[in-house]
């Protein structure tokens, strides 16, 4: 049985330089690791190893359970959290028994960097530190499922008035995060194409690829050198999912024309059909060649399969198809690339941005064109083209993120939750040009067009 002891404090050490010091050391760990983080609730079991020096040296080991919401930042990956935490535990200070301890506190931070401010207890300990009830503040720093931060412990009401300072080393798990995060990486690749897309039964169609020399291919120069295996692998994966795209986008663009035969389009949007079509061949071009440089061999795709492909039956569907593929599609895609033109700084692949940035937005506007063109010849549509728009604008965007690194950054590639945010925006500002175009009288919608849609951004190349 343990037995109560003499003590002589120790001689405490300074409580705000241990906190800086917590802070500052587990800072730089935290800023460089973009760790995985999704916006969205998270619940974050974990245990926490904490250290008090005072009154008694003591330790011990809590459990808690944290939870709360990410909120998503644009553009940056310091992302706000806001919630909750629940710690129960005992330390102990090698001669009384085990004295409980707990804390109930709101905890919220931006990135790494958080605080924690509520309640919180401790049991006595022998005869002389009594139970004592007071405010708990903890900043802290995380890294991963590492977490570290001094905890002031300031008593109210309690013989003991002096605040008491914890270290505590943490491990904590992001179940909700992990599950998540799993199933938006595992659909990053089946997202919106860069260029319209070549349906079959709605389901987009691209064509098998295969390692080989080709036209599809010729490779420009790009600076490899400073990137590591892992880095060139996704960045070949990433520009060959938009070179797959963009090569289904060269027959997608030919049946559209097709399409506008059947119904009796004027000559320019057919001609702006033909230009879009040349235009997707040059973005083939230059994504197979990216891939082909970034997964160090030739690649080229192989014949498309167009078996059930046919042009639209009716001029709703023409219409829904040219604002869903085109107006927001294509938007999405010209916005995803000024997005990665503005973040990226090899030369090749800002030319390649550059170009798709511009071309891809002409592709958008020709499909609002051709969706007045449909509401024009039948005003009727309004209704439908609207609960269109409005699905288009609410529809679910992946939540996970791809962490990316400055290397993979600078040669094209956006994590997801970048990618998330530019998406977000452009959707709502194709949303906000349909509503201001189709709510005009059919003959004046044309030709406010150019005035009222999307500004074309100047992209340096």
């Amino acid at each position: 049985m343990k037995t109560k002891r003499g003590r002589s404090k120790a001689r405490p050490i300074p409580l705000g330089l241990v906190g800086v010091g917590c802070v500052v050391a587990a800072w730089p760990a935290a800023a460089q690791a973009e760790e995985p983080a999704w916006a969205g609730a998270y619940v974050s079991p974990g245990a926490v190893w904490s250290w008090t020096n005072d009154p008694v040296a003591s330790s011990g080991v809590s459990f808690e359970i944290s939870g709360g919401y990410n909120f998503e930042f644009v553009d940056e990956w310091y992302a706000p959290h806001l919630g909750g935490l629940l710690r129960y535990g005992s330390v102990d200070d090698g001669v009384n028994d085990g004295a409980q301890r707990g804390a109930v506190s709101a905890q919220g931070g931006v990135g790494p960097l958080g605080v924690e401010v509520g309640f919180g207890w401790r049991g006595a300990m022998g005869d002389d530190i009594p139970q004592r009830n007071g405010v708990i503040v903890s900043p802290f720093a995380s890294a991963g499922f590492l977490y570290i931060g001094p905890e002031w412990f300031f008593p109210v009401g309690s013989p003991l008035t002096r605040p008491e300072l914890s270290l505590n080393f943490g491990l904590k798990i992001p179940i909700v995060q992990i599950v998540w995060g799993i199933q938006a990486l595992g659909s990053m690749w089946s997202r919106m194409p860069s260029g319209r897309p070549l349906r079959v039964e709605g389901e987009a169609r691209v064509a098998a690829v295969e390692a080989r020399a080709s036209a599809w291919s010729e490779a420009p120069t790009a600076e490899v050198a400073s990137l590591t295996p892992g880095e060139r692998a996704r960045l070949a994966r990433h520009w060959l999912s938009e070179a797959r795209a963009e090569h289904a986008s060269v027959p997608a663009f030919a049946l559209l024309a097709l399409s506008l035969a059947r119904f009796a389009a004027p000559p320019d949007l057919v001609a702006a059909c033909h230009r879009a079509a040349l235009d997707e061949i040059e973005h083939t071009k230059a994504c197979f060649a990216l891939a082909s440089v970034y997964g160090g061999a030739p690649v080229a795709p192989l014949a498309i399969e167009t078996e059930g492909v046919d042009v639209a039956p009716t001029l709703l569907v023409l219409a829904q198809e040219s604002l869903a593929d085109g107006w927001f599609g294509e938007g999405v895609a010209a916005a995803l690339a000024r997005a990665a033109h503005r973040k990226s700084g090899e030369a090749s692949v800002r030319r390649a941005l550059s170009r798709i940035a511009r071309q891809e937005q002409r592709h958008a506007e020709l499909g609002l064109r051709i969706a007045l063109f449909a509401l024009a010849r039948e005003p009727a549509l309004r209704g439908a083209l609207t609960r269109v728009v409005s699905d288009l604008l609410d529809a679910p965007i992946p939540t996970g993120e791809l962490c990316v690194s400055a290397g993979e950054r600078r040669h094209g590639l956006l994590s997801e939750r970048e990618r998330a945010a530019v998406i977000r925006r452009a959707r709502r500002r194709a949303a906000r040009g349909w509503v201001a175009l189709a709510l005009q009288p059919p003959e004046h919608a044309s030709g406010r067009l150019e005035s009222r849609s999307p500004p074309r951004e100047r992209i340096a190349s």
